[in-house]
């Protein structure tokens, strides 16, 4: 089993509207509490030289596309095949060599029959009145058939679009879907996490007594404009902590490290994120000469340049103003617990919509960062900053929620 599907996180439902049929947004949550869906992907000609699932049997990148939107956004998927009909994902099959195209009349006569009392044994055990077809017009115009021999309706979100179309139209769903899942993971948590995990300022948390152990935490830049309207500002550095076997740092522990000590000052070698903040205000200043062993890994900080001290505590001052928040998750202390994956794709979701859609103030010190990555993703992280969105398993939701 996939270490994902292995997760258990708080189940946390949303609602988001997405495009699906000339332009007309739909809930998808209410399509699939109210109408339950079915999804049907159309298959495609290059297949795996071995019997197995439905789902694993084709192998283009449109189809494995597909399947994934089928997935997170159904109970209930098919393959449409022209040898078999509509297959089950999870279904064994055997490849074949059969195309839609090569069908003479009568055999799409019989295909489409077929498919007609498939359509009628899935509507009555599922109860759907809604079939979502990914797929193209050959296929198209067999399920249109059989839909409306059988009173469902047929929703063709790809109608009319060619490949290059119905690719990026793919993805963007899929990306959307996750990052509207984050969002709206931090607004639950903001709406009814006691008071004790709500927003705080950084300069305060030696005072702030009550922390989860375990967590995974957001800094924010109230400079900046947030994407998420409940924010008082963007989140600008995600993290956690205890991700190597055996562990015992607690989410505590991994935020000293980030403030530094009582006296305003710290270590950035202890913190990738003083190291980048640093960094970034070298970069800024052009003082590579006054501290060319900063980040020098090979230095201890007992004979780290005493000139360093000034700067970890303009480190410390530029951290202190940033606002800080945690989700409470716990698990066990392991390389991919629940608390990596939360992190790893609430970084991907903000490093993706920050790319595609909003642009931080220029004012904002991450973009005179050394780092491409993270002038890029418009955060204080590189890991994860550029990892996809979509994984090959059944649900990316699953690891949120």
């Amino acid at each position: 089993m996939n270490h994902m599907e292995q997760l258990e996180l708080p189940n946390i439902t949303f609602k988001f509207q997405i495009p699906f049929v000339d332009g007309q947004e739909i809930e998808i949550l209410d399509l699939i509490e109210r109408k339950k869906p079915v999804f049907v992907v159309a298959c495609g000609a290059s297949k795996g030289p071995v019997a197995t699932r439905a789902k694993d049997l084709y192998r283009s990148g449109l189809f494995s596309l597909s399947k994934q939107v089928a997935e997170q956004f159904s109970e209930k998927q098919f393959v449409m095949s022209a040898k078999n009909g509509l297959i089950p994902f999870e279904e064994k099959v055997s490849p074949y060599n059969t195309k839609i195209t090569d069908l003479t009349k009568n055999a799409k006569l019989k295909l489409t029959k077929t498919i007609s009392r498939q359509i009628a044994v899935i509507a009555k055990e599922t109860g759907t009145p809604a079939i979502i077809f990914l797929g193209g017009k050959a296929y198209a115009d067999i399920l249109e058939i059989a839909c409306r021999e059988n009173s469902l309706s047929l929703s063709l979100p790809l109608k009319g679009m060619g490949l290059f179309e119905r690719t990026s139209y793919l993805k963007r769903i899929l990306d959307e879907y996750c990052w509207a899942a984050v969002q709206d993971l931090i607004e639950t948590h903001l709406a009814e996490s006691p008071e004790v995990f709500r927003m705080r300022q950084f300069s305060d948390f030696p005072s702030t007594k009550e922390l989860p152990e375990n967590g995974v935490y957001f800094f924010l830049d109230p400079t900046q404009t947030p994407t998420n309207t409940c924010l008082p500002g963007q989140v600008v550095r995600i993290g956690t902590h205890a991700v190597s076997k055996g562990s015992k740092a607690t989410l505590r522990q991994r935020l000293r490290a980030h403030y530094g000590t009582g006296d305003g000052y710290g270590n950035h070698r202890a913190s990738v994120f003083r190291l980048h903040v640093g960094a970034s205000i070298i970069h800024a200043e052009k003082l590579e000469e006054l501290y060319p062993h900063w980040g020098d890994g090979n230095v201890s900080p007992k004979n780290a340049p005493s000139n360093e001290r000034e700067l970890e505590q303009r480190v410390s001052e530029y951290i202190g103003k940033l606002a800080l928040f945690a989700v409470p998750i716990d698990g066990e202390s392991k390389a991919r617990n629940r608390r990596s994956e939360f992190e790893r794709v609430c970084i991907s979701a903000f490093s993706a919509y920050l790319t595609k859609h909003q642009r931080l103030d220029q004012t904002w010190l991450g973009f005179a960062n050394p780092h491409p990555t993270i002038r890029e993703a418009q955060l204080w992280n590189v890991n994860h900053a550029r990892d996809k969105l979509v994984s090959s398993d059944k649900k990316v939701a699953q690891i949120m929620f």
